[in-house]
């Protein structure tokens, strides 16, 4: 079994007598397992009675799906008197792999706390591997992190994307009761407006920044804190998607049929009203 997966590229060459040579080249992929399992959720965190989606999908090294049979299984975390985690089981899923390699389960999070996802998975050929991921449930203090301001986590799905006209709730944690964040919303090219102060009671807080118009495509909020003698800042970029994300382009060619080997012209028109300009500036979609 391999330690490590590794990539080699063989390439092979054969003259003929005519002195012409042909080129050929192949790529063999050694992969440390079998398959792997990726996994995300819908959101950053939950409250209490949000409906946790988790998503899994498995696949090889060449991304070829794996259909297989598996087994969820949902922990919660505790920690002892010596501050260290003791997990317990919750509630167990059977959950299969389809065609696409791919399998979903959606979860109530019944109450507060930390949870663990652990996935595990066998395919046809009986090879197994499991997948581990960690998540926050409703609002409750962290426990042993390195820094004293952990990540903040905005409760708007994946890869940030806020619709205009709604609300970012930023969930942020610190590791010490009581603490105190600054928290700039929108700072553009390393000018800040005055931050709003959140003093936090226990170790969360979680605060509300309404989307604007102004905010396309994106948009950056950071927190700021102080702990023993050192600042502590995280950055985070929210993503914006324009309301019409579609330019029309039209292209007109020069004549209606052509004959082989003639090469055919085109022209094209884009709109040229400010509108559609602030569109392609925005970064929209053709």
């Amino acid at each position: 079994m391999a330690t490590r997966t590794t990539s080699t590229t063989i390439t092979a060459e054969v003259t003929d007598q005519s002195r012409r040579t042909i080129v050929g080249q192949g790529k063999v992929l050694v992969a440390r397992k079998a398959f792997k399992i990726y996994t995300w959720l819908d959101k950053g965190y939950y409250r209490s009675d949000d409906t946790i989606k988790a998503t899994f999908r498995a696949q090889t090294l060449d991304q070829k799906p794996v259909e297989g049979q598996g087994g969820l299984t949902l922990y919660q975390i505790s920690y002892d008197d010596k501050n260290e985690p003791v997990e317990k089981a919750v509630q167990t899923w059977k959950l299969d792999t389809n065609v696409e390699g791919q399998a979903t389960e959606q979860i109530k999070a019944a109450k507060p706390g930390q949870f663990r996802l652990s996935y595990k998975l066998t395919d046809s050929k009986k090879k197994r591997h499991r997948r581990r991921l960690r998540f926050p449930g409703a609002r409750r203090g962290l426990r042993k992190r390195r820094l004293p301001l952990q990540r903040h986590r905005a409760d708007d799905g994946p890869q940030g994307i806020q619709p205009r006209g709604q609300v970012v709730k930023l969930n942020i944690n610190v590791n010490k009761n009581n603490g105190t964040v600054l928290l700039f919303a929108r700072p553009t090219s390393g000018i800040y407006l005055a931050p709003k102060l959140l003093r936090i009671k226990g170790k969360s807080i979680e605060e509300e920044i309404q989307v604007v118009q102004r905010d396309m495509p994106n948009f950056f909020v950071e927190v700021l804190t102080i702990a023993d003698g050192r600042i502590h800042t995280e950055t985070r970029e929210l993503v914006v998607p324009p309301e019409k994300r579609v330019v029309n382009i039209e292209i007109v060619p020069n004549q209606q049929e052509y004959k082989p080997g003639r090469r055919p012209r085109s022209s094209s028109s884009l709109p040229t009203t400010r509108q559609a300009v602030r569109r392609l500036d925005r970064g929209q979609r053709l």
